[in-house]
């Protein structure tokens, strides 16, 4: 992406300190004379959150929240990975089948986790007078298939 699309997406990032505070919480990334956008949709969140009014610092600072979560689950993930299934026992097929599959199955399942707790979240937040009205939120961003009848899965 060049500084001129990113700029249109993002019309705070006209300044330099703004520019080094977007790559400081990788909301972008230099790659040469463009930049890299890990996730689009994250840039989009910052955006729509500047566009409706929030300051550009503190729009910024949410993405870092998003990313610092998101870093705090993946290191959970892996440490889990490996203390209970990469060096259980031996290195069988079963374990290099999932390690052929794993990547996508842990990304899949973090995602589909997160949002769940996202909406779980949303929805307690709406209980609060700070955030009324967020658990209308909760039924719009809920994905995937939930197995077993809603009474046994608590939701």
């Amino acid at each position: 992406m060049t500084a001129a699309q990113l700029i249109e997406v993002l019309p705070g990032l006209t300044e330099a300190r703004q520019l080094a505070a977007a790559k400081q919480v990788e909301v972008i990334v230099a790659d040469g004379e463009r930049f890299a956008v890990r996730s689009p949709a994250l840039l989009q969140v910052v955006a729509e959150a500047v566009a409706a009014g929030v300051p550009f610092d503190e729009a910024l600072d949410m993405a870092s929240r998003f990313r610092d979560g998101a870093r705090a689950q993946a290191t959970a993930i892996v440490e889990a990975v490996i203390e209970r299934v990469w060096n259980h026992g031996e290195n069988s097929e079963a374990t290099q089948q999932l390690a052929r599959r794993g990547r996508f199955l842990l990304a899949q399942a973090a995602a589909s986790v997160l949002t769940d707790e996202l909406g779980r979240a949303l929805i307690a937040a709406g209980a609060t007078s700070a955030g009324r009205g967020l658990d209308d939120l909760a039924d719009q961003i809920r994905v995937g298939a939930v197995i077993g009848r809603p009474e046994e899965t608590g939701l």
